[in-house]
C-alpha cells in the first residue's frame, strides 16, 4: 500500500504496459519500470505467499477455522480481485474506474484483516486459558471499555459517531481516488480558496478575487468534493473528541478520539501542502499514507467501540459514578 501511491505519484503506472512480466523481462530497465515491477513483485512474492500461509493456518487449526473461515475466504476473494484489478489497471491503460476500484479494494482487504485481528484478540481474551498481559490498556477492569452492558446515552453516542466517522472515511477515500485517477489535484492551486481570478469592474479597474466555491463540474467538482468532505471529517472527529471529554468517556477512548482528530488534522495539512506546492511526489505519497493511517485509526476505534472486550464491567456509564 506504500508502493501503490509511489507508483501513481511518479506516473509510473504505464511504465510497462504488459503483465505479469515486462515483455518477458524480469529485471526492470529504468527507474519508473523499477517502481512498477517492485510493486508487482512485493504483491506476488511477499503478500501473496504470506496470506496463503495465514489462510492455511486458519483452516488447519480448529479454533481458527470455527471463527474465521468465512472471513478469511472473503479476504482471499478480495486479494484475488486485487490481483485481477492490478492486471486490469495495466492492460486497460489506467482506466479511472479500475484505478479507483484497485485502491478501494486494497482498503477493504486491509479492513478485513484488521477485523480478523481484533476478533481473534477478543476470542483469546475471552478464553480463561489465555494469559492476557496485565499491562494491556485495553484489557482488564481498568481499561474503561465501552461495555455492551452499558445502556447510557454515552455508549449510544460513541457507537453512532464512530460509525459515521468510518462511513465518511470510506467516502473520502473514494473521493481522493477520484482526484488522483482524474489528475484533478492541480485544478485548484490555492487554499482555502480554490483559485484567484481577475475581475474587470465597470469602472475599468481590475482586482484579483478569491473563488472559494467554483463551478461544480469536471475536475473542479472532483477536487472540491474531496476538500468539502475533508472539512466534514475534521468537524466530526473534533466533535467526537469534545464529546468524549464532555461525557467523561474512559481515558483509552479519549486518547483514541484525540489520536484520530490529530491524524485527520495532519492529513488535511499535508493535503494543503500538496496543493500549494503543486503535487510534489514526496508530499503526494505522504498524503496517501496519511489516508491509510486515518482509516486504520478510525476502523480500530470503531471496532473497539462496537466489539468491546467480553465480560467487561467498566463502561462509559460507570465513569459517571
Amino acid at each position: 500500500m506504500f508502493l501503490g501511491p509511489w507508483v501513481r505519484a511518479e506516473d509510473a503506472g504505464l511504465s510497462c504496459p504488459d503483465w505479469p512480466l515486462c515483455y518477458g523481462h524480469v529485471l526492470p530497465h529504468d527507474y519508473k519500470t523499477f517502481l512498477e515491477m517492485l510493486h508487482r513483485y512485493v504483491a506476488g512474492l511477499l503478500l501473496g505467499p504470506a496470506f496463503l500461509l495465514l489462510l492455511v493456518m486458519t483452516f488447519w487449526q480448529a479454533r481458527l477455522r470455527q471463527h474465521f473461515r468465512w472471513t478469511m475466504l472473503l479476504a482471499a476473494l478480495l486479494l484475488t480481485l486485487q490481483i485481477l484489478l492490478g492486471m486490469a489497471t495495466v492492460t486497460e491503460k489506467l482506466l479511472s474506474s479500475i484505478v479507483n476500484a484497485h485502491l478501494l479494494n486494497a482498503i477493504l482487504f486491509l479492513g478485513v484483516l484488521m477485523t480478523v485481528f481484533h476478533r481473534n484478540r477478543l476470542i483469546l481474551l475471552a478464553d480463561p486459558q489465555s494469559q492476557a498481559p496485565a499491562s494491556d490498556p485495553n484489557v482488564g477492569p481498568t481499561s474503561g471499555t465501552l461495555g455492551r452492558s452499558s445502556r447510557s446515552g454515552s455508549r449510544t453516542t460513541a457507537l453512532w459517531i464512530s460509525l459515521c466517522i468510518l462511513i465518511i472515511l470510506g467516502v473520502q477515500l473514494l473521493l481522493g481516488g477520484r482526484v488522483s485517477s482524474h489528475e484533478a489535484g492541480r485544478v485548484c492551486n490555492s487554499f482555502p480558496a480554490c483559485y484567484y481570478e481577475t475581475v474587470i469592474h465597470t469602472s475599468g479597474t481590475s482586482s484579483h478575487e478569491a473563488v472559494y466555491l467554483p463551478p461544480m463540474q469536471g475536475a473542479l467538482e472532483k477536487h472540491m468534493t474531496h476538500r468539502l468532505m475533508a472539512y466534514a471529517l475534521w468537524l466530526i472527529s473534533l466533535a467526537q473528541w469534545l464529546i468524549a471529554w464532555r461525557q467523561r468517556w474512559p481515558q483509552v477512548h479519549k486518547t483514541r478520539s484525540l489520536t484520530l482528530f490529530l491524524l485527520v488534522s495532519i492529513q488535511i495539512l499535508i493535503g494543503v501542502l500538496n496543493v500549494l506546492w503543486s503535487i510534489p511526489v514526496l508530499v503526494t505519497v505522504l498524503h496517501s499514507l496519511g489516508a491509510y493511517l486515518v482509516f486504520m485509526a478510525g476502523l480500530w476505534h470503531t471496532l473497539q467501540v462496537w466489539l468491546p472486550v467480553p465480560d467487561q464491567k467498566t463502561s462509559v456509564g460507570a465513569a459517571h459514578v
